[in-house]
C-alpha cells in the first residue's frame, strides 16, 4: 500500500514549493516528488538561470566566455537550491527523488535510479510538472549546434552568428543576451510581431534597440530547407527564399506539460493539447476532486511568481483554509535588454474607454542621465473622466521593479492624482510616475 500523506506534491517548481510549505504550515503531512533536481525547471534550467545569464553579460567583470557566465549562472543556481532545501527542511516536508505515475486515483509509484520504486499515497495530489521545450521534427534539433532554451545551458562555444527561431519572451530574452555578448544574432518569426501581449509602443522600443545594437529582424517570415547535416560545422535556412548561415541556432517554438509519463489514465484524468492540464481558475482542482493542478502545467499565464501563487491557493482549498482568490491584475516582467514589464491594459485593450496617456522618458529624469539610459519610457494608461489607472507600461533600467509601484496604486484604488501628489526620492527612477502622472492629469485639465 506504501505510507499516505494528507498532501503529496509531484514537481519541486515555484507551484509544488509554495503547496508543499503552505500545507505544512496548516499542519498536514506532506510529500514532495522530484525527478529531476529541487527546484524543478525554473530553478535548473528556465527562470534563474537564464536572469542570471542576463545579469552576468551586463556586468563586465564577469568576462566574455561562456565558462564565466556560466559560472556565475552555477552559483546563482546552487545558492538557491540550497535555501529551497533548507526551506523544505525547516517545513518538514518530505523529499523523495524519482520519476511519479498514477496507479490509481490516490496512489503513486515513483521510480527512482537502480530499478528501485516507492509507492506512496496522498489524500490529495497536487500536480505541479511544469513545462518543457516543444521539439518540433521540422527543426533539425538533432545538429549539436541546434539548441533549445534547456540544451543552451549546455553550449560550449559562442557562435559567432546565431538564428533565433520564434520572438516570444524566450526568444527575445536570449537575442538580448547573445546580443550583448557580441554575437551576430538574427531573431526570426512567422508572426507579424514580437511580444503580442505587451503595449505595442513598447514593442517598438525594444525593436529599436534590437536594430541599434545590430540584432536583425524577420518578422512575418518563412522558413525552409534546412540544410543541417549533424557532421557539418553550420547550418543554413532559406529565410525569405534567401539562404542564409549560420554558427548555431536557438530555437523555442512553444512548450508542453511534463505530465505523459504520469499515467494520467490511471487518475481519471485526460490532458489537454500540448500535454497541459484543466484546473478550475478559482481552486486549481482538476475534475476529479481531490487533485489540484498549478503552474505552467496549466497554461497561460506560466509565470514562476502565478504559479506560486496558484500552488498557495491550491493547498488552502484542498484543507478548507480560507484563502484571498487569485488576483486579476498582476504585474509581467520580461527580462530582455533593456527590461520590459507591465501591468494591467495596454493601449490596444483601451479603445472603447475615455482614456488617455501619460509619458516619462527616462532621458528627463536625473537618474536616466546619472546611469545612462536615454531610452527608457514609463507608459501610464489613464480613465480619462475618473483618473483610474487602467494600465502601466515600463521599457528601460528596472522596469521589472518599478512596476509593482503602478501595480499597488491599482490594487489599492490610487488614481492619477495620487501619483501626481507623491513625493518620490530624488533622483530615481521612480519620480518617472510623478511626471507621467502630471503629463496625464494636465491634458485631463485641458479638456
Amino acid at each position: 500500500m506504501g505510507k499516505t500523506w494528507d498532501l503529496v506534491v509531484i514537481g519541486s517548481g515555484p507551484a509544488g514549493q509554495r503547496a508543499a510549505v503552505q500545507a505544512s504550515k496548516l499542519g498536514k503531512s506532506v510529500l514532495m516528488v522530484e525527478k529531476d533536481r529541487v527546484g524543478g525547471g525554473c530553478l535548473h534550467s528556465g527562470t534563474i538561470p537564464s536572469k542570471a545569464l542576463r545579469e552576468a553579460a551586463l556586468d563586465p567583470k564577469t568576462g566574455r566566455t561562456l565558462k564565466a557566465l556560466f559560472s556565475r549562472k552555477n552559483a546563482v543556481v546552487r545558492n538557491e537550491t540550497k535555501v529551497m532545501k533548507d526551506q523544505l527542511a525547516r517545513n518538514s516536508v518530505d523529499f523523495l527523488a524519482g520519476e511519479a505515475r498514477f496507479l490509481d486515483p490516490h496512489t503513486l509509484e515513483i521510480h527512482s535510479g537502480g530499478g528501485k520504486s516507492t509507492r506512496a499515497q496522498g489524500r490529495f495530489i497536487l500536480i505541479a510538472t511544469g513545462t518543457r521545450p516543444i521539439r518540433d521534427p521540422q527543426f533539425p534539433f538533432h545538429h549539436p549546434r541546434a539548441f533549445d532554451s534547456d540544451s543552451v545551458l549546455r553550449m560550449k562555444k559562442l557562435p559567432g552568428r546565431l538564428l533565433v527561431v520564434g520572438a516570444g519572451v524566450i526568444g527575445c530574452e536570449y537575442t538580448s543576451i547573445f546580443s550583448r555578448l557580441g554575437v551576430q544574432v538574427t531573431l526570426v518569426d512567422r508572426r507579424k510581431e514580437l511580444l503580442r501581449v505587451v503595449d505595442g509602443e513598447v514593442v517598438e522600443r525594444l525593436m529599436d534597440h534590437f536594430r541599434r545594437t545590430g540584432v536583425r529582424l524577420h518578422l512575418g517570415a518563412t522558413l525552409e530547407s534546412w540544410n543541417a547535416a549533424s557532421g557539418s560545422a553550420k547550418l543554413s535556412v532559406r529565410i525569405n527564399e534567401r539562404r542564409q548561415s549560420f554558427d548555431a541556432a536557438f530555437i523555442c517554438m512553444g512548450r508542453e506539460g511534463n505530465t505523459d509519463a504520469l499515467r494520467l489514465e490511471n487518475a481519471g484524468i485526460s490532458p489537454l493539447p500540448r500535454g497541459l492540464l484543466e484546473a478550475d481558475p478559482a481552486t486549481f482542482r482538476t475534475k476529479v476532486p481531490h487533485i489540484y493542478a498549478a503552474g505552467d502545467v496549466i497554461g497561460s499565464p506560466a509565470l514562476a511568481a502565478t504559479g506560486a501563487e496558484q500552488g498557495v491557493i491550491a493547498a488552502c482549498h484542498a484543507f478548507g483554509k480560507a484563502h484571498a482568490p487569485f488576483p486579476k491584475t498582476f504585474p509581467c516582467g520580461i527580462y530582455t535588454i533593456p527590461e520590459l514589464a507591465s501591468v494591467g491594459l495596454r493601449e490596444d485593450q483601451c479603445e472603447d474607454i475615455p482614456h488617455l496617456v501619460g509619458r516619462a522618458h527616462f532621458r528627463e529624469l536625473a537618474r536616466g542621465q546619472i546611469n545612462g539610459d536615454d531610452a527608457g519610457l514609463l507608459k501610464l494608461l489613464v480613465h480619462r473622466n475618473t483618473g483610474e489607472i487602467l494600465g502601466v507600461h515600463v521599457i528601460g533600467s528596472a522596469a521589472s521593479e518599478l512596476v509593482h509601484i503602478g501595480h499597488l496604486t491599482m490594487a489599492l484604488g490610487g488614481g492619477v492624482e495620487f501619483l501626481a501628489g507623491t513625493v518620490f526620492n530624488y533622483p530615481t527612477f521612480a519620480e518617472a510616475y510623478k511626471v507621467a502622472a502630471l503629463q496625464a492629469l494636465n491634458q485631463m485639465r485641458a479638456v
